[in-house]
């Protein structure tokens, strides 16, 4: 549960939003688009990333507790927006990083809708070798996920491999093949 610092700091996070945002224009279903039902605040990706970057310039010296607190609260915040901020605020604070565990991960996941929500934890958090310095841990999570009867979660499965994973399992084994393939080749 938030404190009324990190309440505080999420409240001003929102107040930037609505600041910022513009009204809906044409017939473009946003919310559809990104297959969410969350509300939508009509902002640009430059836009979040400045809200990010003063945010955090203004909050030095917030604490690994306290980003963790406002981290709970954006994940489950009412809008599309605050459920994918956590992502941009970590691009500007990787000092913070390790408070991705995937345990966090997964609860995370389990209040969030939408391809956008969902790609916007599990493809910019993490790479490749953070994933697979943590395999064990990592494939018990990601099995799970896959067997959920969140949707959401399972969908955070597909990414999660697809986007950090399995592109080192193929250049591993198309290296290896390489490798074997050369070595065939000399003997030849």
């Amino acid at each position: 549960m938030a404190n009324d610092v990190t309440q505080k700091m999420h409240q001003e996070i929102i107040a930037e939003f609505k600041r910022l945002d513009v009204a809906k224009t044409g017939h473009f279903n946003l919310s559809s688009y990104l297959g969410t039902q969350n509300k939508l605040y009509h902002l640009k990706s430059a836009q979040e990333n400045a809200i990010a970057k003063e945010f955090l310039s203004r909050h030095k010296d917030i604490t690994k507790g306290q980003f963790l607190d406002l981290l709970n609260a954006l994940y489950a915040g009412q809008s599309s927006n605050e459920r994918t901020f956590g992502t941009r605020l970590l691009a500007y604070k990787k000092v913070y990083k390790p408070v991705f565990t995937s345990q966090r991960i997964f609860d995370w996941l389990g209040g969030l809708s939408g391809w956008c929500e969902v790609d916007s934890l599990c493809q910019c958090s993490f790479t490749a070798q953070g994933l697979l310095g943590d395999w064990d841990n990592w494939s018990r999570i990601v099995d799970s996920m896959s067997q959920d009867a969140n949707i959401s979660r399972r969908q955070a499965s597909l990414v999660l491999l697809t986007k950090s994973v399995l592109p080192q399992f193929v250049i591993k084994e198309v290296s290896n093949k390489l490798e074997f393939g050369t070595k065939t080749i000399k003997r030849v």
